[in-house]
């Protein structure tokens, strides 16, 4: 939303002739009703658009709207980028990061994906951190930041000891590897019993969930703080990992880094955390760090952690994870499961996007806790 009161909506759509595209609508009273779809570009591998809006840098008094998804063509995918400076009647797009292979399988590769654009309201720089895929166990996040409303772009460094690069945050993605059926092979969140049958020997359980690399940021007034989840194993896709929340955070603008620090409290029986959102206040403090905790049942809940030490559940219970990767075989498809809602793709249930809000101290949560869409 712009200081106007206009909303903004991205999402993935069509051209009247078929090609894929990344809309916005926008709303000017309230959310009640939104106008006609503007096309922010013509992208036939779109996917997973985001948006952010605040003040143009160098034009304070107007704010822009940024749009940011995955574009995936034939060579791998790239970070795509699109910018209003009319209040969304009009975009230019551009592809603002191309990686590619790198004959090292432990290096980053030709695949990002899961980009998260935020301005700091307070000058108007515009912060984009993404996941970078490598072809070995370990993975990275980095982060693209532009002072002049996208027109050019930087990496932060991190300066994470022992990463390949400064601005390079490795990590291991959280997860069980497992056939998910018709839905692919996922790195999920799982409970039960595995039952067997898997391509490639790989585990398969019916109640299953997909999880993500994607990390969290928040950022005012040059006060930067970015979540992410990470398996506490070195290998990808390990069974019997745990997973875990890490903040990293800088109070410069991202010149300066301090962290990873673990965000959630360690406690027996609470094996995986995950899919982290995160707000801060005005002033930086309090960081308040919302994340899925799954117990030594299988049942999740959502839980809030924050930099003043507190911890504290925020689903009135735990929930059980739905049967979303069931064996329907056939004889022409031996290995084909369903999710119990059928219109959905198998191991989907988690609400994946979880949004958090700080409301003059007051923490929000935005966004379902289960049945992804």
């Amino acid at each position: 939303m712009d200081r106007g009161g206009n909303f903004y909506y991205a999402s993935l759509g069509l051209t009247a002739d078929g090609h894929g595209a990344v809309v916005v609508n926008v709303s000017t009273d309230g959310g009640r009703t939104f106008g006609a779809g503007v096309i922010a570009a013509v992208d036939d591998g779109s996917d997973k658009s985001w948006i952010a809006v605040g003040p143009d840098p160098n034009n304070p008094g107007r704010d822009n709207v940024y749009v940011t998804w995955t574009s995936y063509s034939s060579t791998g995918s790239a970070v795509a980028f699109a910018v209003s400076t009319d209040g969304g009647k009009t975009f230019q797009s551009k592809i603002i990061f191309a990686p590619g292979p790198d004959p090292d399988p432990t290096h980053p590769q030709n695949f990002t994906q899961f980009t998260n654009p935020v301005v700091d309201r307070s000058n108007g720089r515009l912060y984009i951190p993404f996941a970078h895929f490598s072809n070995s166990d370990t993975d990275f996040l980095q982060m693209m930041v532009s002072d002049d409303a996208g027109q050019s772009f930087r990496f932060s460094n991190f300066n994470i000891p022992g990463a390949l690069d400064p601005t390079l945050v490795p990590l291991v993605q959280p997860g069980t590897f497992e056939d998910c059926g018709n839905g692919g092979f996922r790195l999920t969140i799982v409970q039960g019993n595995n039952i067997g049958g898997g391509q490639f020997g790989l585990p398969r359980f019916v109640q299953s969930s997909r999880l993500t690399a994607q990390p969290a940021l928040a950022v005012e007034n040059g006060n930067v703080s970015l979540a992410y989840n990470a398996s506490d194993s070195p290998f990808f896709g390990d069974p019997s990992s745990g997973s875990n929340i890490f903040l990293l955070r800088s109070a410069d603008g991202g010149q300066t880094w301090s962290g990873p620090q673990m965000v959630n409290p360690i406690v027996a029986g609470e094996p995986r955390h995950v899919y982290p959102a995160i707000a801060i206040g005005s002033s930086g403090s309090p960081v308040n760090v919302s994340y899925y905790t799954q117990h030594a049942d299988g049942s999740v809940d959502l839980d809030l952690s924050t930099s003043l030490g507190t911890a504290a559940r925020v689903t009135s219970q735990s929930f059980d994870l739905v049967p979303s990767n069931i064996p329907i075989p056939t004889k022409k498809l031996p290995f084909q499961t369903t999710n119990f809602d059928r219109v959905i793709v198998p191991c989907y249930d988690l609400g994946e996007y979880v949004g958090l809000f700080n409301n003059n101290g007051t923490s929000t949560r935005s966004g379902e806790t289960t049945g992804t869409k």
